[in-house]
């Protein structure tokens, strides 16, 4: 929620050393204006207090104490608020406390020889708590956390006085202004209080939910309740992300950081968040007619709809220790991997009953996808991507469990279940979408693919973006916002989302270099475009910006790119591409450069975009080591799985699956190439991530290390 103006310019002021005790800003308990009759005092002026031997008026403070007001946003209600004497960063027994109105605001009685540049103010907000919650994607689980500053009069609770009350805890000598100047020259603020205010506030709104986070993940991840551990922990972490992002040029954030990027990069400083992976549990779904079709390969793969109403069940295991059943509905899903002759086991959809279920613990909903993997025989290049999306925070990560599937009594070997990538509250949040059948809205969500099959299937409806540079692509729409709709009101939506669409390619290939990132910033979410590209670039993508390229906008919201999907063709497991570059199978090479050579290339002229790029790559490499541990434990977990997959199953792993570009005789050699792979490309990517070099790759000596298995 927006602050109010007046406590905004209080709480800047306060920070920037213009008031004589060093703090936050100030609110007031009655909401009006410092100054103003009625309104509380002037900062820096005392309250006046009550005349001698009268009883205080109610909300006064007693005549042998006084005040010390302040503002937490209105979303804090019922926060408590308490003066930390021992600067424990907690609220102890017999400390003055209070709690927060629904205005925002607090008043605190405190003795009257209280000297408030020696304390800190502490809020603690519970796990509930709205204040500071993300605007973008939760990370982490919320956890109970809390704010500090510097005691004033006055005293507004936010990123920048948490940063100097935690300095005044680690030495007891210093005061406020003292710790607010040290917090100032560290990250590399002007310590003479110059600057913009309102680089302040985008800097206090974008870090504020990355200091919630990273403070929640260090508390979930001690297993215990210490607040002050986990924020002190989250302080540290956050200073060195702001160090970094903070230009010393024009004393603020670079233009394109926001939350995302800070909430991803903190909690990694705070408290690192692993993949995970689960033992592969046991999935049996029985089809009311055995018979069909479709669950037949010999006989013509032309039942991919509509859907057989069928059981699910799930053996006893850590998910469900005494099993589990539900009734479902199943259909083929998938193109190449539902049509093709090679692919021998096939995907799947399954729908629930309303409201669906949280299956294995994944966020619920009724649409779910049953992943064959089955041209990738390590299973593992969809897991990698999502795990990446999670370390990178993009706005939704898709979770995923490993599952042997028994269809009708028959083993199918392994499988990946995911949530179906769908417009959902629990998937791809679009927010509010449609009120009204028959009323068009320009402001509803929507979600798209980037589909180049989309005018040939003609499944969904599409349209052509203008293509800017004479390349026009094909989006096919996939938020449900559109099937119900009447024809005029249909036309109008589809209008409405190219005309979007048109402008964003538009900005990206704008003739003037220098005005592209400008203009596109307005329209996209320039850091979810960044690291979206990077994790296609870095696992090289084979349908990147041609096929299941997936884009949405929240309502009233900017374009994301996003969610991650359809990974299985990418780490080195595509034999297509003869032009050096692109040769889908070599670890080096800009591949997705080429792919995207109207969106993301032209981008890259533009320097502020380019520093992204850089560091959020630096950021990528730093995650790795945990990618190669997942790569690792997930084979580990999965290896008696995969064995049954190509003895049982319906796969042979010797036997090449289009378009497989080398086999391996055993899984733990699949795994192995796929991680030295990724290796390599990590290797060739980070020597020349700050060039535009477009050199040749040596993708020969690649070549010949695997020749082999290649011939």
């Amino acid at each position: 929620m927006k602050k109010n103006a007046s406590h905004l310019a209080i709480a800047i002021a306060m920070l920037f050393g213009l008031a004589a005790c060093g703090g936050g800003g100030s609110g007031s308990p009655t909401g009006g204006n410092p100054g103003d009759p009625g309104g509380p005092p002037t900062p820096g002026e005392p309250s006046e207090p009550p005349t001698p031997g009268e009883p205080p008026a109610p909300g006064e403070p007693d005549p042998t104490t006084k005040a010390l007001s302040g503002f937490l946003e209105p979303t804090a209600q019922g926060a408590k608020v308490c003066l930390d004497g021992n600067r424990s960063l907690a609220c102890d027994a017999g400390e003055p406390a209070t709690t927060v109105t629904a205005d925002g605001s607090y008043t605190l009685a405190v003795p009257e020889d209280t000297v408030p540049s020696q304390h800190i103010i502490v809020a603690e907000l519970g796990e509930d708590s709205e204040h500071g919650a993300a605007s973008h994607a939760d990370l982490v689980p919320p956890a109970p956390f809390v704010l500090a500053v510097p005691a004033s009069e006055t005293s507004e609770l936010g990123v920048l006085g948490t940063l100097a009350a935690l300095r005044m805890q680690d030495d007891p000598s210093l005061g406020a202004e003292q710790a607010l100047q040290l917090v100032r020259s560290d990250l590399g603020l002007p310590a003479d209080g110059a600057g913009d205010p309102a680089d302040i506030e985008r800097l206090e709104t974008a870090a504020l939910p990355a200091l919630r986070q990273a403070a929640s993940a260090a508390y979930l991840a001690g297993g215990e309740t210490d607040l002050a551990a986990a924020t002190k922990a989250a302080g540290s972490a956050l200073e060195e992300v702001l160090k970094k992002y903070i230009d010393p040029a024009t004393l603020a954030l670079w233009p394109l950081i926001g939350e995302k990027t800070l909430v991803s990069e903190t909690v990694a400083g705070a408290a690192p968040q692993a993949c995970e992976i689960q033992p592969v549990a046991v999935m049996h779904i029985d089809v009311e007619d055995p018979t069909d079709f479709i669950f037949d390969p010999t006989k013509p793969l032309n039942g991919k709809e509509p859907y057989r109403n069928a059981v699910i069940s799930f053996d006893a295991g850590p998910a469900y220790p005494g099993g589990m059943t539900t009734e479902t509905r199943i259909r083929g899903r998938g193109n190449t991997t539902w049509n093709h002759v090679d692919y021998l086991k096939k995907p799947f959809r399954l729908n629930l009953p309303s409201p669906g279920l949280d299956l294995l613990g994944m966020p619920q909903a009724r649409n779910w996808a049953l992943l064959a993997n089955h041209s990738d025989k390590s299973s593992l290049r969809n897991a990698l991507a999502f795990c990446l999306g999670k370390q990178m925070n993009l706005r939704f990560a898709q979770p995923f469990e490993f599952v042997e599937l028994h269809l009708n009594g028959q083993y199918q070997g392994v499988y990946q279940l995911v949530p179906h990538t769908e417009a959902h509250e629990n998937r791809v949040d679009i927010g509010p979408v449609w009120p009204e059948e028959d009323v068009f809205n320009p402001d509803a969500g929507y979600l798209l693919e980037m589909d180049a099959r989309a005018p040939i299937e003609d499944e969904d409806p599409w349209f052509y973006s203008a293509g800017a540079t004479g390349t026009p692509r094909p989006y096919a729409i996939k938020s449900d916002a559109v099937d119900d709709n009447p024809g005029n009101v249909k036309d109008q939506i589809i209008a409405e989302i190219k005309a979007e669409i048109d402008a964003m390619e538009a900005a990206f290939q704008d003739p003037d270099p220098a005005q592209r990132v400008a203009k596109a910033a307005p329209l996209v979410n320039m850091e979810e475009l960044v690291d979206f590209y990077l994790i296609n670039e870095f696992m090289r993508n084979s349908d990147a910006f041609w096929s299941s390229t997936y884009l949405h906008r929240p309502s009233n919201g900017k374009i994301n790119f996003g969610p991650l999907w359809d990974f299985d063709l990418s780490a080195g497991n595509d034999d297509s591409g003869a032009n050096p570059g692109q040769q889908r199978w070599c670890p080096q090479g800009w591949f997705v450069r080429w792919a995207s050579s109207d969106y993301v290339e032209p981008l890259l002229a533009d320097p502020e975009f380019q520093r992204l790029v850089e560091a959020r790559w630096a950021h990528l490499q730093n995650q790795l080591p945990g990618v190669w541990s997942f790569i690792d434990q997930a084979s580990a977990t999965m290896a008696d799985a995969q064995e049954r997959n190509f003895t049982v199953g319906k796969g042979d792993l010797t036997q090449r699956v289009w378009p497989n570009w080398t086999v391996f005789p055993t899984y733990e050699q699949e795994v192995s190439y796929l991680k030295e792979w990724l290796q390599e490309r990590a290797t060739w990517m980070g020597e020349r991530i700050s060039s535009l070099n477009t050199s040749t790759p040596d993708c020969a000596a690649w070549q010949t290390r695997w020749a082999d298995w290649t011939n």
